[in-house]
């Protein structure tokens, strides 16, 4: 059989070559066998249509990605001026020429060309992502911001790659102004970068910097979105440092304070940590806010009877002095009284300063007042409600409700 040979200026020849072109584009990405299939595909179109400029971008587009010696830099930066030349507003060719002549050395010129190719295309992943290191090195940081935005809004897969990039944009103050402008247009991300916040504790001062910046733009973070850095943050910060922000950006409800508790109605679960209630539940514990038998809600707390347990805790940050804890109580089993109890415990380690015994009463609500004493030592607290065994061991069960915390 003959050989065929295409002209090399045909339709079909530049058909065939697109398609080439559009194998590497798809190979090179995935695996070590498709850059090899790639470096044949592009060769073999430069070969067919050297004057072709999207098969000159695309054999541009692979040694970019491929060439380490100062040669096949030089051979970048010529197939990338080729094909620029054919076609001067192609993103995918000014970009490569850029990157090219980066490796040459030569960055002030490489920056021009890649910003370019971003402004002609916001959907070029490699320019953006580049532009936002560069700009991120110069201290740009609303430039930086600009940059992370548009790769955020390219698409969902991005976000692996960005998202850490763009929170760690926090580690330098000047980010906090533009990227509240930015989180306060509502990009389609903003949930899921304020979720990111809470992945660590970390540039923690600019983090909450940011949090009181939209909420003064109009848009604040809803309680959800900032629970995990107030987790995160109470085992790193100081504590009134912290509470000061929690006071100022937590969106309390009405009758979600409680005198100096929050939520002592148990009516308000979504309230962020650590200044509100904690549950502990596990596989012998349970400890859930669930619906009273009349109307809202309560502590559930149930155990069966074998040792000590916890069920649930909120920090405090009170002042040295007495204080007057009242709630109401009801046993949904024969509880021995004085089983249940709560316990006020001081600093980080939890020593118990004091307990004040319950005794509920078998389906109806009592109510209880106890005092309790701060000591001047004492600068951190902690309110928990635990039990402790029974003998013989059995199911014990109360609501806790109608909480309240006043100074004498």
């Amino acid at each position: 059989m003959a050989d065929v040979v295409l002209p090399s200026r045909s339709r079909l020849s530049r058909v065939g070559v697109l398609v080439l072109a559009l194998i590497l584009l798809a190979l090179s990405v995935q695996t070590g066998l498709g850059f090899t299939l790639a470096r044949s595909a592009a060769a073999l179109a430069y070969r067919i249509d050297p004057g072709n400029p999207e098969v000159a971008a695309a054999k541009a587009n692979f040694l970019v990605m491929t060439s380490t010696s100062a040669a096949a830099v030089k051979q970048v930066e010529q197939v990338a001026r080729e094909a620029v030349a054919g076609a001067p507003l192609a993103p995918l060719a000014v970009r490569n020429l850029g990157f090219a002549i980066q490796a040459a050395g030569r960055k002030r010129e490489a920056v021009g060309l890649v910003d370019i190719a971003g402004k002609i295309s916001r959907r070029d992943f490699l320019a953006h992502a580049w532009l936002l290191e560069e700009r991120k090195r110069e201290g740009r940081m609303a430039d930086a911001v600009f940059q992370a935005d548009l790769l955020m809004r390219q698409r969902t897969s991005n976000y692996t790659q960005v998202m850490p990039i763009m929170v760690g944009l926090l580690a330098n103050r000047g980010t906090v102004a533009p990227l509240a402008r930015a989180l306060d247009g509502d990009p389609v991300w903003r949930s899921s970068f304020l979720d990111a916040m809470g992945w660590d504790a970390s540039n923690l001062e600019n983090k909450l910097a940011l949090l009181g910046a939209i909420r003064q733009l109009g848009s604040p973070a809803t309680n959800r979105e900032i629970a995990p850095l107030f987790r995160r943050a109470w085992d790193k910060a100081d504590p009134r440092m912290l509470r000061g922000h929690w006071d100022r950006l937590v969106t309390l409800p009405d009758g979600g304070r409680s005198g100096l508790l929050i939520d002592g109605g148990f009516e308000y679960p979504d309230i962020p940590p650590p200044f509100t209630w904690t549950l502990y539940p596990n596989q012998e514990v349970y400890a859930e806010i669930a619906r009273r038998p009349d109307s809202g809600h309560a502590l559930f707390a149930s155990f069966e009877g074998t040792r000590d347990v916890e069920f649930a805790g909120q920090q405090l940050l009170l002042a040295p002095g007495r204080y007057q804890l009242t709630g109401t109580v009801m046993g949904q089993d024969r509880v021995m009284s004085g089983q249940f109890r709560w316990t006020l415990r001081c600093g980080r380690d939890g020593t118990t300063v004091q307990s004040i015994p319950l005794n509920p009463t078998l389906d109806r609500w009592t109510r209880f007042a106890a005092t309790l004493t701060v000591p001047d030592s004492c600068l951190e607290q902690q309110l928990w409600l635990v039990a402790g065994p029974s003998d013989p061991a059995a199911l014990a069960s109360v609501l806790v409700d109608s909480l309240a915390l006043r100074k004498l």
